[in-house]
C-alpha cells in the first residue's frame, strides 16, 4: 500500500516492482489526486494497481492486509497526535515482518533554505514539525523494530524504514 499516494507516482514504481502477480493499493483522501493517478494507470494499461479514497487515520482494510506500506513526502503534514494514529493503522494493516518505508525532506543544511523549509511546514499545518524532527526516530521505534534512517545522496531527502512487529507498540 502506498499511503497518501497523491497522483500515484510511487505506487506506479511499486507496480513495476511487484509485477503482474502482485497488487499495489494507492490510498489518498483527495478524489482529484486519485483521478490523476487513475489516468496514469490507464495510460500505462496497468492491471495491478487499485486506488482507494480514504483517510490515513482510518484505513478501510482488514488487519495484516499488506506485505509493505510506503508513504512519500506526506507524513510531516499530518498533525501531531494524528501521526501516531496513522502509524498505528499502518501497523494494523501491515503483516508482521512487513515493512514500512517513509521518504521525507531532510532538514536543509543551508540556513536560508532551512528557514524556508520550516515556513513551508508551518504553512502546511505542521506547526510542531521542528520538535517532531528531533524525536522522529523515537516515535518510529514505538511502532516498528529495526528502524533505520538514511539520507539520500543529494542530502535533500531521507528514508526511514522499519519492520512491523505488533508487540513493539507502546502507548499507541
Amino acid at each position: 500500500m502506498d499511503l497518501c499516494t497523491g497522483t500515484g507516482s510511487v505506487a506506479l514504481v511499486l507496480a513495476d516492482y511487484v509485477g503482474t502477480n502482485g497488487l499495489v493499493v494507492g490510498l489518498d483522501f483527495s478524489q482529484g489526486m486519485l483521478a490523476k493517478a487513475q489516468e496514469k494507470v490507464r495510460n500505462r494499461k496497468l492491471k495491478n494497481v487499485n486506488w482507494v479514497q480514504a483517510e490515513a487515520s482510518e484505513l478501510p482494510f482488514k488487519e495484516n492486509s499488506f506485505a509493505a506500506t510506503t508513504c512519500s513526502h506526506a507524513f510531516y503534514e499530518l498533525k501531531g497526535s494524528h501521526r501516531e494514529g496513522v502509524l498505528g493503522e499502518i501497523v494494523r494493516v501491515t503483516r508482521p515482518g512487513g515493512r514500512f518505508c517513509m521518504m521525507e525532506h531532510e532538514v536543509p543544511k543551508n540556513f536560508i533554505i532551512r528557514i524556508l523549509f520550516y515556513i513551508r511546514m508551518y504553512a502546511a499545518g505542521a506547526k510542531e514539525v521542528r520538535s517532531f524532527l528531533k524525536e522522529e526516530i523515537v516515535l518510529f521505534k514505538k511502532f516498528f523494530k529495526h528502524v533505520q534512517k538514511e539520507i539520500v545522496s543529494t542530502g535533500r531527502s531521507k528514508v526511514i524504514y522499519g519492520e512491523v512487529a505488533k508487540e513493539v507498540i507502546t502507548n499507541a
